[in-house]
């Protein structure tokens, strides 16, 4: 123990201070990030909140008998101008060098936006037990290197039961450390120890991607001789081109992504709903998939869901099986008549509370993207036994809630339909799917299918006459509609 002698007001004091902590017990910005427009590739310049994610259950009953969310009180959120934030906390303290290498997740969130969530990675400097091997009571190891360790700095040693924390004395030639003290456990060969630091890694930016809009509006003839406008019906109004990003409309705006001069770069997009439930990177796979639903084979939601979730109480489990049972077993509708709440959900687990036709806890294999009410119907599907082929590939990666999903070839795909997407190590998922066109009605009415991730949209617009014409639009983000009349002038 080092004793310190100090003087104060004409007073001499002779005392012992505590020793410094651990620098990885210290507190570090474990993880920093910088929040950007997925359109613009800007920093977020409105408020946005991050909430790190407990895993497991979402809430928790709280002292007086309520349910609350669960509170990460180890890590604290610290956010900076220009989108910019930090994970605050003590890396050791936190997250043990023992445990497998999982990172915090957080959520963003902020108006006009979808929700984003990641993972970050904490990782450790670390080091491995080389030959000889020590034996208890040494003082002298060998490690698989010594780059950057220096005198006097701390190594952590297992096991996590019984952790020694043991000062470096000196620095010897191929791997030797001297110890300020013997080794009170045996060490095998590959055995992780880690040296007391700590760095931030390189700050990851991350994107936002908008809400979705819908493209609306009416065709309409016009005579300015009679001053009168009439509708026109079954006009096709298509998305024949479109721009991803801000950047890529200065870059190229003749050439959209539909049209760009390199073939192999090219994508196009579909709508789907209810929207993504799990994130697949680019190689992942798309096809369409035939799903009728099984009459009479329905069950009712016993209690409410909220989204996210991924448990539900069904009234009734009655055909319904856990892997590895057939996926015409497993494949849930949930909501099947409501087309704006209605998702697809495969069976990862069931927990039967009596027979068959008596209520079960079901737990499925991805998040749900919509919260449902109770008696909400749950319809099995009859999928086919061998599933058909998924021939087209994700040009862009996807994340959970995304409404458009950008491919490289539109060819097998209708107009509409139902499709499987796989990929990214997640359960496959089945999601209805639109093209985005759309006919005009007796009134001259268009709605296109909800898009979102664009920057700019080429509308080609076809009566079938021979009068075709082509506007450019700029999505107008954080509202659900955007209203665009074509006119036709006779």
């Amino acid at each position: 123990m080092t004793r310190r002698r100090m003087f104060a007001q004409g007073i001499e004091y002779d005392f012992a201070p505590d020793d410094a902590p651990l620098v990885a017990h210290r507190h570090w910005a474990i993880a920093t990030a910088q929040v950007v427009d997925d359109i613009d590739g800007a920093p977020l310049r409105i408020p946005f909140t991050v909430r790190v994610v407990l895993p497991g259950e979402t809430d928790e009953i709280a002292q007086n008998g309520t349910r609350v969310r669960r509170l990460e009180r180890a890590i604290g959120v610290k956010t900076g101008p220009d989108g910019t934030f930090a994970l605050v906390a003590q890396p050791w303290l936190r997250f043990t060098p023992f445990a497998p290498p999982v990172g915090p997740t957080v959520s963003i969130e902020a108006e006009g936006f979808l929700p984003l969530r990641h993972t970050f990675a904490v990782a450790y400097n670390q080091r491995t037990i080389a030959l000889p091997l020590p034996a208890v009571g040494d003082r002298t190891v060998t490690l698989n290197s010594t780059a950057g360790l220096v005198a006097g700095q701390t190594l952590l040693f297992g096991p996590p039961n019984r952790p020694q924390y043991v000062r470096i004395e000196n620095l010897g030639v191929a791997g030797q450390v001297m110890l300020a003290a013997g080794l009170i456990e045996l060490h095998i060969l590959g055995e992780r120890i880690f040296p007391d630091a700590f760095a931030t890694g390189p700050a990851t930016v991350l994107a936002l991607r908008r809400t979705p809009v819908r493209i609306v509006g009416r065709v309409v003839a016009r005579d300015t001789t009679a001053n009168t406008s009439t509708p026109v019906a079954n006009v096709l109004v298509e998305v024949s081109d479109f721009w991803r990003t801000r950047a890529a409309i200065g870059a190229n705006p003749a050439n959209g992504s539909m049209t760009d001069p390199n073939p192999a770069q090219r994508q196009f997009a579909v709508s789907v709903s209810p929207g993504t439930l799990a994130a697949r990177g680019v190689g992942g796979t798309l096809g369409t998939i035939a799903l009728p639903t099984v009459p009479g084979d329905d069950r009712l939601l016993a209690r409410p869901v909220a989204a996210d979730r991924t448990r539900i109480d069904v009234a009734s489990r009655q055909n319904l099986q856990p892997p590895p049972a057939p996926l015409a077993n497993r494949l849930l509708l949930i909501a099947p008549a409501d087309a704006a709440a209605a998702e697809y959900q495969t069976v990862a687990a069931l927990e039967p509370v009596g027979a068959v036709d008596e209520p079960a806890r079901i737990t499925v294999d991805l998040p749900l993207r919509r919260g449902h009410g109770a008696a909400t119907r749950v319809s099995r599907i009859n999928a086919p036994a061998v599933l058909p082929p998924a021939p087209r590939a994700l040009r862009d990666a996807t994340a959970p809630g995304d409404r458009c999903v950008f491919l490289d070839d539109l060819a097998t795909l209708a107009g509409s339909g139902t499709v499987r997407l796989t990929g990214g190590g997640a359960a496959d998922e089945f999601q209805r799917y639109e093209r985005l066109s759309a006919i005009s009605d007796v009134n001259g009415d268009f709605r296109l299918p909800p898009v979102h991730r664009i920057a700019r949209l080429a509308l080609t617009i076809d009566d079938g006459a021979g009068n075709v014409q082509t506007i450019e639009v700029d999505p107008a983000y954080g509202e659900p509609e955007q209203r665009v009349d074509v006119v036709y002038f006779v």
